[in-house]
């Protein structure tokens, strides 16, 4: 029985996702998909309600925002999605149409993004990094 409500849980968050990524939700990179669906709506630390997986209400498209090197940047902002955030304007962006293995951005509200990373590492990394603090 409580499978199945967890299950319920995560399918309403599967929902609440942002119209254009539901779109596209079985282009993204199955490990990312198995982790919202099977295990966890996103997390992150209470104290700072950040330096987690975002729950899937809370991820966007990059596109949606305006950043101040937006003229700067060589590529469209409309497939990049973020799954975390640090809560000072970083966050780890991914591309739907790459390669999780590459496909992942270091994005920050004040530099231009670092490019081509692999998502689950820097997941890894910014998790230590928020638990190091």
């Amino acid at each position: 029985m409580e499978k199945s409500i967890l299950s319920k849980k995560l399918f309403d968050s599967i929902n609440a996702l942002e119209e254009s990524l539901k779109k596209k939700w079985s282009t993204v990179d199955k490990s990312v998909t198995n982790f919202y669906q099977n295990i966890h709506n996103g997390f992150y630390d209470f104290t700072c309600k950040s330096m987690g997986l975002d729950s899937a209400d809370n991820i966007e498209s990059m596109g949606d925002y305006e950043w101040e090197y937006k003229d700067q940047l060589k590529f469209d902002t409309t497939y990049l999605y973020n799954f975390f955030s640090n809560g000072m304007g970083d966050y780890i962006a991914l591309d739907e149409n790459k390669p999780i293995e590459n496909g992942s951005f270091l994005w920050s509200k004040s530099e231009l993004p670092k490019m081509n990373l692999n998502f689950w590492d820097m997941i890894d990394e910014w998790i230590i990094v928020g638990l190091d603090n």
